[in-house]
């Protein structure tokens, strides 16, 4: 599979990225296309935005038709290099974009929002609306999730959003684009492998996410979670029939 840069020429604004050896990008951001386990080139992972990449966080949200966008950081616990990308109520303009708050609701460890995204430099392209979920019980100094039902929760509600948007991304971004990233994208693969075929293979998984990004799944500890959480799927699935 191609790289993000070799596959759809993407530049972000002022930035002068550029595809390197066909597979990574040199860039602020540095954002990877990973496949799930059923498909390829549908989940996009980056770090969280700075200054000087806000407009470039919004015009790779647009520019791949992202309509679910994963954050698991809360802003109030990382430096102030982070900066907030949607506005707390009403709307806000970030550079060519212009995003409004639709709502905001309280999920099962997460916040969910809905956000309307116009580009001005597209005037003809109607409102993009993009469903935003915020991870809120993973606390910056612990390096695993304390529950992990709260993943697979967040699994389904994402899963689900994204059965009505044909030919869409998942945008999932914490604050360096791989520890926290590579957690939730292996749960991800381990549940729709369980689902789909009744196995489970981590080491699988894992390889794939670290053939994009070595930093993913970086230790032993990030590892053993991914069988617990796959237990934990089990479970939900027996008693509340997740993801269907």
């Amino acid at each position: 599979m191609a790289g993000l840069g070799q596959q759809h020429g993407w530049r972000g604004e002022g930035s002068g990225w550029c595809p390197k050896q066909g597979q990574w990008l040199v860039a602020p951001l540095a954002p990877s296309v990973l496949q799930t386990y059923a498909e390829d080139d549908t989940v996009i992972v980056t770090q969280l935005p700075l200054r000087e990449t806000l407009v470039d966080f919004w015009a790779l949200l647009w520019d791949y038709t992202c309509t679910a966008l994963v954050m698991l950081n809360r802003l109030e616990e990382l430096d102030q290099t982070y900066l907030a990308f949607w506005p707390a109520h009403g709307e806000a303009s970030y550079g060519r974009f212009h995003v409004k708050l639709i709502s905001e609701e309280p999920g099962a460890g997460f916040t969910i929002r809905t956000l309307a995204v116009t580009n001005r430099q597209q005037p003809k392209k109607a409102a993009r609306e993009i469903r935003f979920w915020q991870v809120d019980d993973w606390p910056m100094q612990q390096q695993l999730p304390p529950h992990p039902a709260t993943i697979i929760s967040l699994l389904g509600e994402v899963e689900r959003s994204q059965r009505t948007s044909q030919d869409s991304h998942v945008l999932v971004t914490c604050w360096d684009g791989a520890s926290r990233c590579g957690l939730f994208c292996a749960a991800s693969f381990v549940c729709e492998q369980i689902r789909s075929e009744g196995l489970l293979d981590v080491s699988q998984a894992v390889r794939m996410l670290k053939r994009r990004r070595r930093q993913m799944i970086k230790d032993v500890a990030q590892y053993t979670f991914c069988y617990e959480l796959a237990l934990s799927y089990l479970d939900s699935v027996k008693i509340y029939g997740n993801f269907k």
